[in-house]
């Protein structure tokens, strides 16, 4: 697998407490490093996310599950919380 770069996204994942904006870099199918300013080798292949919220680890893009979860949140005050412990 090519290794992969998604630039400047707002960044959620089941470490930090608020979203922010990061890098993260795929290595052989793999999460290898979220943070900023993140390189990768020259021949890698590199997305703006500048704009977009990124889930990295989180359930298949294509699903619908999603839903499901926005409609707990609004009504389940700590299911962030039991989200992390899930994850």
């Amino acid at each position: 697998m090519p290794t992969t770069l998604i630039r400047g996204g707002l960044v959620h994942d089941a470490v930090h407490r608020d979203a922010c904006k990061a890098d993260i870099l795929l290595a052989d199918g793999k999460i290898a490093a979220i943070g900023g300013g993140l390189t990768a080798p020259a021949d890698a292949a590199v997305f703006d996310a500048d704009g977009l919220e990124v889930y990295p680890g989180f359930v298949d893009a294509h699903t619908n599950r999603h839903l499901v979860l926005f409609h707990y949140i609004s009504s389940s005050p700590d299911l962030p919380c039991k989200i992390r412990h899930c994850i």
